[in-house]
């Protein structure tokens, strides 16, 4: 049985604790296949494999600009 103490621990016993342990390994085996079209694992609520408005102008202090520093032409920062 299971048992958490006060302190934050947890006590179970070695049958527990290996059933657990497959569990997570079993969960961790299988992983995340990615495709296009499908949700950005590093932007939350947008579309994977498209280009981002963060690739797309220049971001100084805080405030997009399309040139770059000290210059007076139009062009993307990639």
């Amino acid at each position: 049985m299971v048992k958490m103490h006060s302190d934050g621990r947890v006590s179970m016993t070695k049958k527990e604790f290996d059933r657990m342990k497959d569990k997570v390994k079993k969960m961790s085996d299988k992983g995340k296949k990615f495709f296009k079209g499908g949700a950005s694992k590093t932007i939350k609520n947008r579309e994977d494999f498209t280009t981002k408005k963060t690739s797309t102008m220049f971001n100084r202090g805080g405030k997009r600009q399309d040139t770059a520093q000290g210059s007076t032409r139009v062009r993307r920062p990639y």
